[in-house]
Parts: C-alpha cells; structure tokens; sequence
C-alpha cells in the first residue's frame, strides 16, 4: 500500500495498517492455494518447452534462458522438485533467475507470477 497523501496530520495510520495486513493475508492465502495446485498438475517435455518460450516472449526470462531453465526442469538441483509438474517449472525458472540482477530478477518474477496464475487470476502459459 503507498500512501498518497500530501498532508498527513490527520492521517488514520492504524486502519490503513489493518487494511495493508488484511490484503496481505489475503494474497498470501490466494498464493498458497495456488502453489498447491501447481504441485498437482503434470507437464510434459513438449509443454514445459512451449511454455518457457511463451515465458521468455513475455520477457520473463531472457530468450537466451531457454534451454538453461528447460535443464533445470529436467534435472532439478533439489530432489523435491524431480516430478515433472508445473511447481517444478515454476522453480526451474526461479532458480534460473538467482542470476539476475535484482531489477531484472523483480521483473521476471513478477511476469512469472502473472503466467503461472500466482496472483489469483487464471494463468496464461497454459492453453485451456
């Protein structure tokens, strides 16, 4: 929340607190739900490609990041994520990212967020 007042003498701090941290449970929960769900949900070698170049045209990654994050995917680093689903792409991605600088690793996380679904809207890497 980003206070947009020029006077604030008479500014109700605590309710806009309240309001701030309610918000904030609620994107935690919408959030949590959604990571569950991709936990559930299989993806092919075929789709995982598709989706990393669908990804990368959103310039969430770098299209020189393609092959890199589909390795990731297919060899994960950390054993939790050896199942081929949609969190493990997730974290193919994530883990791609720990190379950018923060401006560029904020902006490929927040595109991330918007196509994976994480932010309470449907996702859009994936064709229904």
């Amino acid at each position: 929340m980003v206070l947009k007042r020029r006077h604030t003498s008479r500014i109700e701090l605590n309710g806009l607190v309240v309001e701030a941290i309610d918000a904030l449970e609620d994107d935690f929960l919408t959030l949590e739900t959604m990571a569950e769900d991709l936990k559930l949900q299989y993806v092919r070698d075929d789709a995982a490609r598709v989706a990393i170049v669908k990804a990368a045209e959103a310039g969430a990654v770098n299209s020189s990041d393609i092959v890199p994050v589909f390795q990731e995917f297919k060899e994960p680093r950390h054993e939790e994520f050896a199942e081929p689903t949609r969190w493990s792409l997730l974290n193919a991605f994530t883990q791609n990212a720990k190379k950018y600088s923060p401006a560029r690793a904020d902006v490929c996380y927040r595109g991330l967020t918007r196509l994976f679904g994480l932010d309470g809207k449907p996702p859009t890497l994936w064709n229904r």
